[in-house]
């Protein structure tokens, strides 16, 4: 799946995990996106950064 994928299935109202109710992509790049977030259980804006999936399977962002 590819950034431009990304945002265009995780649009504006969605709920993501039962937890993260999506407002909008702030950024994205060659490891994934950034995306402005609610926390249903807290009710905190955040930032929530999901990585792109690619075929190596080695996970970048474990490492952050």
């Amino acid at each position: 799946m590819d950034k431009t994928a990304v945002s265009t299935y995780l649009q504006s109202d969605t709920l993501l995990n039962s937890r993260f109710l999506i407002h909008k992509r702030i950024a994205s790049g060659s490891f994934g996106s950034v995306f402005l977030v609610t926390n249903k259980d807290t009710q905190k804006r955040m930032a929530l950064k999901l990585e792109l999936i690619k075929e190596s399977n080695v996970p970048y962002l474990k490492k952050e």
